[in-house]
């Protein structure tokens, strides 16, 4: 056990910083502030099948004569424009990291999205970018899992029995929002270098308001509130009947802003706010529990020819109703002030570390990662996940100790 933090570690955790801010200057050399310019839509086929996922490549292209720095958006907001006049509003995302890119004069990149067709979709329908009504395309769309090949395999009157292909195409019919549903904090299980350190964690996150709403529509910002969870346990392996010594229980409720980086240098700038809750679930002596505000900025830079991306994150936290009976202190322990910085290459290695200062010191949590598929072919997909945890109050129950251990194991999110 270490009860305070040593000078020397101070000074490794400073050169650490020091090293990320000068990596980020290297590969984020500023640029000319230029207009996006609006990309071409096109889908691979223009026959499709509703309750299907469907493959949408939007094709950007530099009509001027300098270089063009495009840092393309994760997700398009289309409009579906039947016969009628009719519109639905859906959203497509990318499949795939959307880095900026620097287009040469005349020069086109292409990005693909996907997006998920409803259901009740039987129609020709127009297809434009909400905020670009001019980008414009047409599709086709059949009936849900080929239900006309079914009917004409029936009686001649369509009451023969759709076939599903698979046990998600018959749950998407009752699951309807599915698609709001998104992993936010790492999962993973990790084995430690004591046994009875051990931990495996799990987390989600859900947007409440639906996108297409009307709600939505008219205040586009209500769009990033969601519900999350985590939970994070800490399992003793190490004892015959394997107990869980303690279960951080970690729901809140949060506010994330869409990319407001105006800068040609900086990839992404998000900033992410909530109110959350943490308990450890037992009563008596041992319950442990406590609320805070938060604060987190998020600044995302990324550097194509290399794929390096490097993400610098600052959390501030003000703590309410802390429960004062059992863990009156607890902000001393984990202090209100935290640091996360991740740096590494697309699909590849990446480094995470997560600095907590507090009155009682400083704890510093690190995380390396690498997709398996990478080390023993493309099967797997999960990553080998090597974690150090030199921490105050990793766990509720034991705040007051200093916790330092080795882990190595599997993530599923990182």
């Amino acid at each position: 056990m270490m009860k305070n933090s040593h000078p020397r570690h101070r000074t490794s955790l400073i050169h650490h910083m020091v090293l990320i801010t000068l990596t980020c200057l290297l590969f984020s050399a500023p640029a000319a502030a230029q207009e996006t310019p609006i990309p071409l839509l096109r889908f691979p086929t223009q026959s499709l099948t509703a309750g299907q996922s469907a493959s949408l490549f939007a094709y950007y292209h530099n009509e001027t004569i300098e270089i063009l720095p495009l840092s393309p958006p994760p997700s398009l907001m289309l409009e579906l424009i039947n016969h009628s006049g009719t519109t639905r509003l859906l959203d497509a995302h990318a499949t795939t990291e959307t880095p900026m890119v620097e287009l040469l004069p005349g020069q086109f990149y292409r990005l693909e999205y996907q997006l998920a067709l409803p259901q009740d979709l039987s129609a020709i329908l127009d297809v434009r970018l909400a905020e670009y009504p001019d980008a414009i395309t047409r599709i086709n769309v059949e009936p849900a899992l080929h239900l006309a090949e079914a009917a004409n395999a029936g009686d001649g009157n369509g009451s023969a029995t759709v076939t599903y292909r698979s046990l998600k195409d018959m749950e998407s019919l009752y699951q309807s929002y599915t698609a709001d549903l998104f992993t936010y904090e790492p999962i993973y299980f990790l084995v430690g270098s004591d046994p009875s350190k051990s931990t495996f964690q799990l987390s989600f996150k859900y947007r409440l308001l639906n996108r297409s709403g009307t709600l939505s529509q008219k205040y586009p910002w209500l769009s990033g509130l969601f519900f999350a969870y985590t939970q994070t346990s800490f399992w003793d392996l190490d004892s015959d009947s394997i107990p869980f010594n303690d279960t951080s229980y970690k729901p809140q409720l949060m506010f994330q802003t869409e990319n407001l980086s105006r800068l040609d240098a900086m990839a992404g700038f998000f900033v992410r706010s909530g109110l959350s809750h943490e308990s450890n679930g037992r009563d008596g002596s041992s319950s442990r529990s406590t609320n805070y505000f938060y604060l987190k900025p998020m600044a995302v830079f990324y550097h194509q020819a290399s794929r390096l991306g490097i993400m610098i994150s600052p959390k501030f936290l003000v703590y309410v109703n802390n429960e004062d009976d059992t863990n009156p202190d607890l902000p001393d322990y984990r202090g209100h002030v935290e640091l996360e910085t991740r740096i590494g290459r697309a699909h590849s290695l990446m480094l995470t570390t997560n600095l907590r200062f507090a009155r009682k010191g400083t704890s510093v949590q690190t995380d390396l990662t690498y997709p398996i598929d990478r080390l023993i072919g493309n099967n797997l997909n999960v990553y080998l996940h090597l974690q150090y945890s030199n921490s105050l109050a990793e766990s509720l129950v034991d705040y007051k100790e200093r916790s330092e251990v080795f882990r190595l194991g599997l993530s599923f999110f990182r």
